[in-house]
């Protein structure tokens, strides 16, 4: 109770002096939603469905690397990891409905979830034993090399 009148007391001053009021609502009419058939049978979902697999993938490794630097190190990484989690999140939600609407989104956003999530299972036990068969080094190199191609798949699936 005390935690919830601090964090009162602090935000809603904050949120009075710096809200704007609410956009006026517009009507003009959206285009129509893409259905998931089309959705998955299209290069730029599964482009960015790749690219959300290996920013997955990447974060998820960079923390179990971390946690051979020690303490610190590994905390800063689950950090990171979790901003990044928290990121990718909302631009999963939003890349998805802008690009396919919103009547098969659940459908949509569920086939990327699959893949995310995969990624999320695996790659614990899979960054460990490719560091134990290459080394941290190359595990570390082989990361980023991942991150660019994730970069690269996205943008690529926002210019088809």
């Amino acid at each position: 109770m005390v935690l919830a009148l601090i964090l009162a007391a602090i935000t809603i001053p904050i949120h009075a002096l710096v809200l704007r009021p609410a956009p006026e609502v517009r009507t003009e009419k959206r285009a129509a939603s893409a259905s998931a058939a089309d959705a998955l049978r299209s290069a730029p979902f599964w482009l960015l469905s790749a690219a959300f697999f290996l920013a997955t993938f990447t974060g998820i490794a960079m923390t179990v690397l971390a946690l051979r630097l020690g303490t610190a190190a590994t905390i800063t990484g689950l950090v990171v990891l979790g901003m990044g989690n928290g990121m990718t999140t909302l631009a999963r939600a939003t890349l998805i409905a802008d690009r396919h609407g919103a009547g098969s989104y659940g459908t949509i956003a569920g086939v990327v979830a699959f893949f995310t999530t995969g990624a999320r299972a695996g790659e614990p036990v899979g960054a460990a034993v490719y560091a134990a068969t290459v080394g941290y080094a190359t595990l570390l190199w082989t990361l980023a090399a991942c991150a660019v191609v994730a970069a690269v798949l996205a943008f690529r699936a926002e210019t088809l």
